[in-house]
């Protein structure tokens, strides 16, 4: 008679999350980091490279060199250095793919940034907008030559 009285008590249910932590775990999945190992896309690139082309698409050969296309091997045809030019597309589409996951990835940090300067506002929204500012007013290119100039003569 026990056994049946203990298995009808009804157990606690844990307290959820409340609002504001599950906004902030959402945060965190929206701005996953990208490991140092993580080249999913460049694998991927280079299975299908293995998959469907001849050749590495830096290797040339002037035997080889003006292939029209539909030879043997060469579905796409040679350079003018006798590269595949199937090995080339695939090889460049893959580090294409990677250049863009990075945006994407740096685009998640622009977020996380922006709404949480948003969200405390105040002096903390005003610094973080100036020094975004700073970054937009410069080009680039310049900024890349002046940190380093400034490099260099820490070193």
């Amino acid at each position: 008679m026990s056994a049946i009285a203990e298995a009808t008590i009804p157990i606690p249910a844990k307290a959820g999350k409340g609002y504001w932590a599950s906004v902030w775990s959402r945060l965190i999945k929206i701005g996953g980091d990208v490991r140092a190992d993580d080249h999913s896309l460049d694998r991927a690139g280079g299975d299908l490279c293995a998959l469907y082309c001849s050749d590495d698409p830096f290797k040339g050969s002037m035997i080889r060199r003006l292939r029209p296309i539909g030879t043997a091997g060469y579905p796409l045809g040679g350079d003018e250095l006798g590269r595949d030019m199937l090995s080339r597309l695939i090889y460049g589409g893959a580090l294409d793919l990677h250049g863009r996951h990075a945006g994407v990835v740096r685009l998640r940090h622009r977020l996380r940034v922006g709404i949480f300067a948003g969200y405390i506002g105040g002096w903390i929204n005003t610094l973080l907008m100036r020094i975004i500012d700073v970054f937009f007013a410069f080009p680039s290119v310049l900024l890349a030559i002046a940190l380093s100039g400034a490099l260099a003569r820490a070193f």
